[in-house]
């Protein structure tokens, strides 16, 4: 599990596999029932590789908001492809998931706080707003029974203060294979071949706080 958890930070692109088509009218299914909690973030680094590790132990569904104005939204499924959701389909969207709750990581700008607060008033909400990052991820560990989060973001987090998982142009700051790249996207509602994809990166690449991933 920590070595998974380790390894996915090192993937910031998303890049080439074959895209199937969803049907909008379809309710989602998690592994075994109905999403029992959807885990929304900003598409901020330390945002989503928290929101990556509380997926890894979940297999809970990710909805990743956007870090700045006119960004895109993606939701992205513990297994399958990650889709695109439009702006203007939002709260519709969220509504149709029927989550039992909605985990909100906070603190991700006023670009992403503007999605929370058009979720619809009567879904079940938990907020943790925390600037440090690591007590954000003591108190999910603590909310949600995972004991091994606050541990496994906090040696991540050390890593990404350090700057040893950050690349600039062709260097790589942490040695090692390639890793898979995650799922391609796909708008919602689109044909199977709407949606385009990334060439994959020979070398795995990791974002900053203030950029936005996937382009």
């Amino acid at each position: 599990m920590k070595k998974v958890a380790l390894a996915l930070v090192a993937v910031a692109v998303m890049a080439g596999s074959a895209v199937q088509a969803w049907d909008w009218m379809t309710p989602f299914k998690g592994p075994s029932k109905d999403i029992r909690t959807l885990i929304v973030a900003g598409n901020y680094t330390k945002h989503r590789v928290l929101a990556e590790l509380i997926q890894i132990e979940t297999k809970q569904p990710i909805l990743l908001l956007p870090a700045t104005p006119g960004g895109k939204i993606f939701f992205i499924p513990a297994k399958n492809e990650a889709l695109e959701v439009e702006d203007a389909k939002f709260t519709n969207f969220v509504k149709f998931t029927k989550p039992e709750k909605i985990l909100v990581i906070g603190d991700g700008g006023p670009v992403t706080q503007s999605f929370i607060d058009r979720i619809d008033p009567y879904q079940t909400k938990v907020v943790v707003h925390n600037k440090n990052m690591e007590i954000a991820a003591e108190e999910i560990g603590r909310l949600m029974d995972l004991t091994d989060l606050a541990d496994d973001f906090a040696k991540i987090n050390k890593d990404l203060e350090s700057g040893r998982l950050y690349k600039s142009g062709s260097e790589v700051s942490a040695p090692g294979p390639a890793l898979p790249a995650p799922p391609a996207v796909q708008h919602l509602p689109a044909a199977p071949s709407a949606a385009p994809v990334l060439p994959a990166k020979s070398e795995p690449v990791l974002i900053k706080d203030s950029e936005v991933v996937p382009k």
